[in-house]
C-alpha cells in the first residue's frame, strides 16, 4: 500500500509510507518516484518508445537474416556453382571475424560520441546506411569475392545498428538510476553521520 507523502500532517500513528515523491538533490536528473529507501523506481516508457524500439528490431532482423537464409546461398551457387558450400563458409567465417574485431571498437567510439543527434543516433544510422548499401553490393556483385565484401560490410553496417540499438535502451534508463543511486548514497550519510 502506498499513500502520499504530505509533511504537513501531524498524524500520531506510524506512516504506512512505502513511496513518496521526494525533492531531487540538486544537480541530479531524476524521474519516476523515489521509494523511502531513497531508490528511483524509474517511469515507464512510453509505448510509442516502445514500438518505435519494436518497428527497428524487426527491421533489422528481416534486412539482417533474410540475406543469410536465402539470398546468399542464391548468389553464392549462381557465382561458383560447385563451391557454395566451400564459398559459403569462407564468406559468413570472415565476417564473423571482422564483426568480431570492429564492434567493440564501434561501441568504444559511440560511448565516445557527442552530437546534436545524441550518442546512439548517429551510429545506429550509419550502420543502417552501411547495410542498405551492402544489399546493394551483394545483389549486383559479379563475384564471389565481392559478394562475400558486401556480406562482410551487411554485417557490419546491421549487427552495429542492431548492438547499438540495444544499447540505446539501456542508456534511457541509466542516468534515472544513476540519479537515484546518488541520491540514495546522500540520504544515508545524512542519516547515518559518522561517528568522527
Amino acid at each position: 500500500m502506498t499513500t502520499p507523502f504530505n509533511p504537513g500532517s501531524q498524524s500520531e500513528e506510524p506512516s504506512t509510507v512505502l513511496s513518496a515523491p521526494l525533492p531531487a538533490p540538486s544537480g541530479a536528473h531524476q524521474e519516476g518516484t523515489r521509494t523511502v529507501t531513497g531508490l528511483i523506481r524509474p517511469s515507464q516508457a512510453s509505448r510509442s518508445y516502445i514500438w518505435l524500439l519494436v518497428l527497428a528490431q524487426f527491421g533489422i532482423f528481416v534486412a539482417f537474416i533474410t540475406p543469410i537464409a536465402i539470398s546468399l546461398a542464391v548468389r553464392v551457387s549462381a557465382l561458383a556453382p560447385g563451391f557454395e558450400e566451400r564459398y559459403l563458409g569462407y564468406i559468413t567465417g570472415a565476417a564473423s571475424i571482422v564483426v568480431m574485431v570492429i564492434t567493440p571498437i564501434v561501441g568504444i567510439l559511440s560511448d565516445r560520441t557527442r552530437s546534436r543527434l545524441g550518442r546512439r543516433r548517429p551510429w545506429i544510422l550509419g550502420g543502417m546506411l552501411v547495410g542498405v548499401g551492402s544489399l546493394f553490393v551483394m545483389g549486383l556483385a559479379p563475384n564471389v569475392l565481392l559478394l562475400g565484401a558486401g556480406w562482410i560490410l551487411a554485417q557490419i553496417g546491421w549487427g552495429q545498428a542492431l548492438a547499438i540499438l540495444t544499447t540505446s535502451m539501456a542508456d534511457s534508463f541509466l542516468s534515472i538510476s544513476a540519479a537515484g543511486s546518488q541520491a540514495s548514497s546522500a540520504s544515508r550519510r545524512r542519516s547515518h553521520p559518522s561517528p568522527v
